[in-house]
């Protein structure tokens, strides 16, 4: 069986939904701390919807802020220029 390639998948989000809301957020390159998923979007099992947009197959990075328990979300940007070395 022959594997669908990522650009050919359809959005799986209902639109409005909080993974939705997070998705579409993370996506616009923006970071979002542990704390503002509540304060922004509403959310408090926010570990959960991020297990679930990573289900999805949506590349989101986290990282600790400090010791302060204070954790940051993020999709990075796809570089669209090649990198160096490498040939066509």
């Amino acid at each position: 069986m022959q594997q669908i390639e990522e650009k050919s998948k359809p959005y799986p989000f209902k639109l409005g939904s909080q993974n939705d809301r997070i998705c579409q957020y993370l996506l616009s390159g923006k970071r979002l701390k542990n704390y503002e998923f509540r304060e922004k979007f509403n959310v408090l099992a926010y570990n959960q919807r991020i297990s679930e947009i990573r289900q999805h197959g949506f590349d989101v990075h986290c990282e600790q802020i400090g010791d302060s328990g204070v954790w940051v979300y993020w999709i990075p940007k796809i570089s669209k220029t090649q990198p160096s070395g490498a040939t066509e």
